[in-house]
């Protein structure tokens, strides 16, 4: 089981603070959390210093799962690349990051229960490029 914990985590781009002091109780593995809030409000920002992309302040701490090394991804919403992906394949890409790109029968069928859990099975088909824009 991995877990996060967020204390006191912030970003900036150069000058600009985009992110300060975000800090969370414990999010624990399996458990659903939303991140909400407008546009330019730092959400992604915040994905990307959780998966290391961005340094900052403050401490993202990874546990369980041998601290799940190399096991945290991140999937920009604009990937500036004219690919046309479905919602499956984005997660497939995710879960493949990092990794060769062999895809398991078991990696097929763990992506099945995530959407199922997600309660989105049936957008799994549905290109994203659909999805964005409030539809």
């Amino acid at each position: 089981m991995v877990n996060l914990t967020l204390s006191g985590v912030g970003a900036r781009y150069g000058k600009r603070v985009v992110l300060s002091d975000v800090t969370s109780d414990l999010l624990v593995n399996g458990e659903l959390t939303a991140v909400i809030g407008p546009n330019a409000a730092g959400k992604s920002t915040l994905f990307k210093r959780v998966a290391d992309l961005i340094g900052g302040a403050g401490i993202v701490e990874v546990s369980g799962a041998e601290a799940a090394s190399g096991r945290i991804c991140y999937m920009p919403q604009d990937t500036g690349v004219n690919a046309v992906l479905t919602v499956y394949e984005s997660v497939l890409l995710a879960a493949k990051q990092g990794g060769d790109w062999r895809v398991s029968d078991q990696q097929l069928a763990d992506i099945d229960d995530t959407l199922d859990a997600l309660r989105i099975t049936e957008l799994a088909f549905r290109h994203l490029s659909e999805l964005s824009g409030g539809q």
